[in-house]
C-alpha cells in the first residue's frame, strides 16, 4: 500500500466517529481471537496490538487503554495461554498479566505519539504566541479561497493589520509580555470576525485578514468595527500602540496566491509609511494585479 493509500486511510478513520472505531477495533479483537482458538498450532498474541493501535490513534487514551484490556482478556479466554497443560493457575495469571501490561504500555504509547503528532501539526499550522495561522498555512488558504473565487465569482477582501509605537512612545511591553499582547490582539480580532474569516501573522505585530465573500460595502462596515475595537484595546492596556489597517476588496480574484501576497505586502508598506491610526480601503476589479 503506498503513501498516498495509507493517508487516504488515515484520513477516512479520523473522520468516523469514536464509537465506530472503537467497535471496529472490538470487531478485529474479536476475530483474532475466534482464529487463535479454532488453530491451536498458531499463537496471535502480538497480532492484537493492531486493533489496539488502531483504537489508541484515533479515539481517546481511556478507549485505548480499555481495548488493550479488552484484547488481553480475549487472549486469555480463547483458552490457550503460553505452556497449555503444563502452566499452573498462577503461572498463567502472570502471563496475563505481563501481556496486558504490555498492551496497556502499548496503547499508552500510541496515545502520546499521537498527542505529539497533533501539536507538531498545529505548530506548523498556526504561531505559537499568538495563535494565527502561519504565513505557510495562510498562504494555502488563500489559494483555495481564490479558488472558489474564480469559480462562483463572489469578491473577497484582504486586510492588513500593522501595531506600531506611537511617535514619541517608548516601547514598554518588555519581551516577556510581547507573547501575551499579540495573543490579547489576535483573539480581539477574531473575536469581531466571522469563523469562516482567516487570520494570519505576517511578522511581529502585523497580521493579515482575509474575509471571503466580502464585497468593499460589507468591508467598509467590517473593518470600522474591527479598527474601533482595536483601538480600543490599544488603549484600554496603555501598551503605547496604534493600529493602521489597510484593506483591499478584490471583485475580480487574481490569477495566484502570489499576487495576493504580493498586494499584502504594498498594503504593509502603504500602512507603514502614512496608515497607521486610521484605515486605508480600496478596490480592484481587474483579474491581475500588474494590469
Amino acid at each position: 500500500m503506498g503513501a498516498g493509500a495509507m493517508n487516504e486511510l488515515e484520513e477516512y478513520l479520523h473522520k468516523q466517529s469514536r464509537m465506530f472505531l472503537a467497535a471496529l477495533g472490538f470487531v478485529l479483537a474479536v476475530l483474532l481471537a475466534l482464529a487463535d482458538y479454532l488453530n491451536p498450532g498458531i499463537h496471535l498474541d502480538f497480532a492484537y496490538m493492531i486493533p489496539i493501535a488502531l483504537v489508541s490513534w484515533h479515539a481517546p487514551r481511556g478507549v485505548g487503554v480499555a481495548m488493550a484490556g479488552c484484547s488481553a482478556c480475549m487472549w486469555f479466554f480463547t483458552g490457550k495461554p503460553p505452556l497449555d497443560s503444563l502452566a499452573t493457575s498462577a503461572i498463567n495469571g502472570v502471563n496475563f498479566a505481563m501481556l496486558l501490561g504490555g498492551f496497556v504500555a502499548f496503547s499508552l504509547v500510541v496515545s502520546a505519539l499521537r498527542h505529539e503528532r497533533a501539536i507538531n501539526r498545529h505548530l506548523a499550522l498556526y504561531d505559537r504566541g499568538s495563535g494565527a495561522c502561519t504565513r505557510n498555512f495562510f498562504s494555502e488558504l488563500a489559494s483555495a479561497e481564490i479558488s472558489r473565487a474564480q469559480r462562483y465569482g463572489r469578491p473577497f477582501t484582504l486586510a492588513f493589520l500593522n501595531f506600531r509605537y506611537g511617535e514619541g512612545t517608548p516601547p514598554n511591553l518588555g519581551c516577556r509580555n510581547e507573547g501575551a499582547v499579540l495573543r490579547k490582539i489576535a483573539r480581539s480580532i477574531r473575536a469581531n470576525t466571522r469563523s469562516c474569516d482567516v487570520v494570519g501573522l505576517q511578522r511581529d505585530y502585523e497580521f493579515v485578514l482575509m474575509l471571503p465573500e466580502t464585497d468593499n460595502c460589507s468591508a467598509d462596515i467590517v473593518l470600522r468595527k474591527l479598527y474601533d475595537r482595536l483601538a480600543e484595546l490599544l488603549r484600554k492596556n496603555e501598551w503605547g500602540l496604534l493600529v493602521g489597517v489597510g484593506a483591499v476588496t478584490f471583485l475580480r480574484p487574481p490569477e495566484t496566491v502570489e499576487e495576493l501576497l504580493e498586494k499584502a505586502e504594498r498594503l504593509a508598506t502603504r500602512v507603514r509609511e502614512g496608515g497607521i491610526g486610521k484605515t486605508v480601503h480600496e478596490v480592484c476589479t481587474t483579474p491581475s494585479l500588474y494590469t
